[in-house]
């Protein structure tokens, strides 16, 4: 718990991977565990402990005041300084995926943000 992960890069295979992350998007392939649940099988359960967040949407703020074990957030650069607050307040107490196009404005935006960061490629 705690530990953060910034993913960028194409648009597309980011949002499928978080959306994947969170049991919210069905595998195609592989196998695949989180929080200690298999995916797909127990993906209900993995989405009562997960939350996935538009960066954009007018419910982020919402869905980041009431936190599960794992936090995805996707365009997290263009969340409102109330969200980008409610991230800051979230880090190193939950986990935290953040995606965005770029790290580096993710890191500016919300400085607490800190950990590795994942590169997605398009599909060719």
């Amino acid at each position: 718990p705690g530990g953060t992960l910034t993913v960028t890069g194409d648009a597309t295979a980011r949002r499928a991977l978080l959306l994947a992350l969170t049991g919210r998007l069905r595998l195609t392939g592989g196998d695949l565990k989180v929080l200690g649940h298999a995916l797909p099988e127990e993906a209900g359960s993995l989405r009562r402990r997960a939350r996935f967040v538009a960066g954009a949407s007018a419910e982020a703020e919402q869905i980041l005041a009431t936190p599960g074990d794992l936090v995805v957030i996707d365009d997290a650069d263009r969340l409102s300084a109330a969200g980008r607050a409610a991230v800051a307040h979230l880090t190193g107490r939950t986990t935290l995926v953040v995606g965005a196009a770029d790290a580096t404005a993710v890191h500016v935006l919300i400085p607490a943000i800190t950990g590795n960061v994942l590169t997605l490629g398009g599909v060719q």
